[in-house]
Formats: structure tokens, sequence, C-alpha cells
């Protein structure tokens, strides 16, 4: 958003204007009276339901010139430093590559929570909701003990004296709404090379010195897994969608 600042970023599996219609409305369906325009390129994703949804809703749809990315130069720049941003923190964490789709949310979540728009003078956070952010701003891949969920600790019933808590590893964020985090479980990683992922919404970071312990892991071998049957995976790209728990 040229104004706040705010950022938002969602993995399409075509090109197909309807998933850009649904990638658009999550990310913006909430403050949906407050887009005056979309500066777009002339890409048929950007054109049938997503020109209509606009025409309904009063947007106004404005197009790049074609074969001049001078013209859509903000949203070029930007992608060139979510891109950076994303190559930074999977070099960092020890992460695949193959995991960028989640890296990027995080990223892109901690941008809107951290930057200062030159524009207002606060981060797009708080230009969009009109509160301070009052949850944790963690980096991708770090080393993290959870409190699993109930369901995930009555596995372990009549085992008396178990801590409370779970090595893991933090790869982003569930709900927005109810500060949940998606976390890899380094028991089931070690054990059984798979990744396992789960949500919780108690979270602690651990000491720095084993920060992040995802290169310590052959990765690229691994199978992913989810504990959770509301998780789907997607036919296309093979990775695990997580979505939002129900409040």
């Amino acid at each position: 958003d040229i104004h706040t600042g705010y950022a938002f970023c969602e993995g399409l599996k075509t090109t197909a204007s309807a998933e850009v219609k649904s990638a658009f409305l999550a990310g913006w369906g909430g403050h949906l009276k407050n887009v005056r325009s979309v500066h777009c390129d002339g890409g048929p994703e950007n054109k049938g339901c997503f020109e209509t949804m606009c025409q309904e809703t009063g947007i106004k749809l404005e197009r790049s010139v074609p074969e001049d990315p001078n013209t859509n130069a903000i949203a070029e720049r930007f992608v060139q430093t979510l891109g950076e941003g994303v190559t930074t923190v999977l070099h960092q964490s020890g992460a695949p590559h193959e995991w960028w789709p989640l890296a990027a949310k995080c990223w892109i979540y901690n941008y809107n929570r951290t930057y200062i728009c030159p524009r207002t003078g606060q981060t797009p956070f708080v230009s969009v909701e009109g509160k301070a952010y009052k949850g944790k701003i963690l980096p991708f891949g770090c080393a993290i003990i959870y409190k699993p969920r109930e369901a995930d600790a009555s596995r372990e019933e009549g085992v008396a004296f178990l801590p409370k808590g779970r090595n893991g590893i933090f790869v982003g964020y569930g709900d927005t709404h109810t500060s949940s985090y998606l976390v890899i479980d380094i028991k089931e990683l070690r054990d059984s090379n798979r990744i396992v992922f789960t949500t919780t919404r108690a979270i602690r970071v651990v000491a720095q010195g084993s920060k992040f312990p995802l290169s310590t892991f052959r990765l690229p071998g691994t199978t992913l897994a989810s504990d959770n049957p509301r998780h789907a995976e997607c036919s296309t790209c093979k990775k695990w969608q997580v979505p939002e728990e129900e409040p």
C-alpha cells in the first residue's frame, strides 16, 4: 500500500483471475472500503473476475504501460526487496530454498510490524489496524520452546514428570487475530526425519547459542507431514497449506 506501506503476499497455484481475487480479499477484505485504487500490470490474472470485483466495489484499476517496468516501479522494487528479505532469512535460518513460501509470509508479517513508513511516521500495522502490535516478533527458523495443544499433549497421558514445553522451530505466524505461531517439533524431526507442523499460542525463544537449529538437520531428504487433519497438501507445489485457526 503506497500510503501506509502495508504489504501482503499470497502464493498462487495458477495465474487465474479468480485466485488473484481470492488472494486480494484475503489481504484486504477487512479494509476494502479504504482501498481507492489498485495499480497493476496488464496480465490476464488482473482481468476477469478480479477486474469485475474492482468495478463493483468502486476501486479504480490502473494499469502500467506494457513492456515498461518503470510504470510499475513501486511494485517491482518491493518484489525485489521481498526477494532479498526471503533470501536473507532462508540463509540465516539454514532452511532449504523450497521453504520460501513460509519464509516470505514470515518476512512480510515482521515487516508490517517493524518498518517505519516515511509517509506516516509509524509502522504499517499501526496505520491499518489503528493500534499498536503487542505480540512477539520472531526471526524465521529460530529455536523456541512451545506449549503443545491439548490434542498433542494427550498422546503422552499417563507419563509423569514430563515438561510442559517442547523444543521447536519457529516457521511463521498462524491466526493474526489470536497471536498463534506455526512451529516444527524438533523431536519429531530428529526421530523420524518428518516435518510436522503444529500451531500454538504459548511460545518462548531459547538461548542465543542454539538460535537456528535447522542447519543441523538434513532437510532436503525429509518428508512433509501434518498432525492436523485440517491441513491440506497443495497438489501443485506439494507443500502443506496451513489455514488460520477458527476463532
